[in-house]
């Protein structure tokens, strides 16, 4: 089958620098929306309320179930596959959803001098038979979706890992979006709690998160595929840093891109059935 995705992608994660220093600007109006909406672009978590992207990806099936209404127009959704969906009672996933197989381990990993488990291993390409790698961080299983549609120029949106000089850890981090309750319990991964943890707990740990579970990625740097993290202060420190200027030069020759030809691929690719 041939494989309309094109040698570029855009991944849309949450953190602060999509804002840009735009603070000041409705969320709606950010130059980044008009810049990148004819590009493949993989969209994660609540990111959808502002913008459609080509596929839209999430990990946490509470998300989903708490989502489920407004995103039902998104055309392509891809999600972590969960027994939750399967329990009695439970209200299920609609057509627009895919559940993405967890990706298969392979060997034990020491950390710091203990054993930490079976390694959720990366396979790469191989992750449309072998999982996707991982749902630790749901901007990790988008970017091996990426590269498994063999995209070689690939930018990274909002992949900050902490906040700014206020705090502000996602680019909604001044709106209610991000926050919601599901089966009584509360969930934000906004902000800092009391005690001034991150409440997204993978900031707490940034040598864990870049010598863990970015490091699998650094082959894929030295095997040609041009990764860049589209934020300077970011603490993800695996792939070379830009500006935004550079990023909007670096696209701005576009694509005559067909979305639906793009999400139908992968559809196909993952279940053998067409849109």
């Amino acid at each position: 089958m041939h494989n309309p995705t094109p040698n570029r992608c855009c991944i849309l994660g949450s953190g602060y620098s999509i804002r840009d220093n735009l603070w000041n600007t409705n969320i709606d109006k950010l130059p980044i929306w008009k810049k990148i909406k004819n590009e493949f672009t993989i969209g994660t978590n609540f990111t959808y309320h502002w913008f459609t992207p080509t596929v839209l990806m999430y990990a946490d099936y509470q998300f989903y179930f708490s989502q489920k209404e407004s995103l039902k127009n998104v055309p392509l959704i891809l999600g972590k596959t969960d027994g939750a969906y399967l329990r009695k009672g439970s209200i299920g996933t609609d057509d627009n959803v895919v559940l993405l197989k967890e990706c298969e381990r392979k060997q034990k990993l020491i950390w710091k001098e203990r054993e930490i488990g079976t390694h959720a291993h990366y396979w790469g390409k191989d992750a449309w038979t072998k999982g996707w790698y991982s749902s630790q961080l749901i901007g990790l299983k988008a970017l091996n979706m990426a590269i498994a549609l063999d995209c070689k120029e690939i930018y990274l949106l909002g992949f900050d890992a902490g906040g700014d000089n206020s705090d502000r850890t996602h680019f909604y981090s001044d709106t209610e979006k991000g926050k919601y309750v599901w089966n009584n319990t509360k969930h934000c991964g906004v902000g800092k709690d009391k005690k001034g943890y991150y409440k997204t707990g993978n900031y707490n740990k940034l040598e864990e998160l870049n010598k863990y579970w970015f490091e699998p990625f650094e082959d894929e740097l030295k095997n040609g595929v041009k990764i860049y993290n589209v934020s300077l202060n970011s603490n993800i420190t695996t792939f070379p840093k830009i500006d935004y200027k550079e990023f909007y030069n670096n696209i701005n020759e576009t694509y005559a891109l067909n979305q639906d030809d793009i999400r139908e691929h992968i559809k196909f690719k993952l279940t053998g059935n067409q849109i």
